[in-house]
């Protein structure tokens, strides 16, 4: 399961980039977890490349340019001087260790390394993460865009060996309702496929603010929240959550 530290609950994707983003917090944790050399390697390197793509696509989102990946340095230049925007400067600040993130994620992809290269140590990740988190708060503020809120998730854990995907769930009944009675309306968890009980209503009642109280209270990972009304299925919230 993966959680963000900050708060102990799981992390929900609502991106692709965010998707990216928590790959490469996942990889950086299970680099300082790692118990040799080579894992840390394999997880070093995969957060490194993965964190670039989390930059390169979050350009193109900030600046609704497809086609800054390849070339990146002048495509991303050129896109900022369509927009009629401030120009990067390259020679200093966030965007100088841009370029050198930029090198050390080549090195991994393209250049043909010595074997002792290819055991980078965790630090790697977490400037590759700190340098690409700030270099998106800044595309994103040089466009006028507020920045993604999940760029600020700092934490997610590795292999949490003590966590598993059960929940003891409290089910309650509101408004008069009772378990007994068929005809009321009925809020599920969705949990490795089985569904849990959480409320029962009254038949008809608005569920909407219990089921986003639900979605903000959950602490394990869930695949979906449920409502029936009367025994039918009256929704189905698919919930994008890491680790369900």
């Amino acid at each position: 399961m993966l959680v963000s530290i900050e708060t102990m609950k799981p992390v929900i994707v609502d991106s692709t980039q965010c998707h990216l983003w928590t790959d490469a917090l996942h990889a950086r944790a299970l680099s300082r977890e790692a118990k040799n050399k080579w894992d840390r390697g394999t997880y070093v390197r995969f957060c490194v490349t993965t964190i670039w793509i989390a930059l390169e696509t979050s350009c193109q989102d900030a600046l609704c340019e497809k086609n800054i990946g390849y070339r990146f340095k002048a495509n991303l230049d050129q896109a900022v001087v369509n927009k009629g925007l401030e120009p990067i400067d390259w020679s200093q600040g966030i965007w100088q260790k841009i370029i050198q993130v930029q090198n050390t994620r080549k090195d991994y992809v393209h250049k043909y390394m010595a074997l002792k290269e290819m055991f980078p140590d965790s630090d790697v990740a977490d400037n590759a993460i700190e340098v690409v988190r700030e270099a998106i708060k800044d595309i994103y503020l040089r466009s006028g865009k507020e920045y993604p809120e999940w760029v600020d998730i700092h934490e997610v854990k590795g292999w949490d060996k003590e966590s598993q995907f059960g929940m003891a769930t409290v089910s309650q009944t509101h408004l008069g309702s009772s378990f007994e009675d068929p005809n009321t309306k009925r809020i599920y968890i969705v949990i490795n496929g089985e569904e849990k009980l959480t409320s029962v209503f009254p038949s008809g009642h608005d569920t909407s603010k219990a089921v986003a109280e639900l979605l903000q209270s959950v602490n394990v990972p869930i695949e979906s929240i449920r409502v029936y009304d009367c025994g039918e299925l009256v929704e189905d919230n698919i919930v994008m959550m890491r680790g369900n």
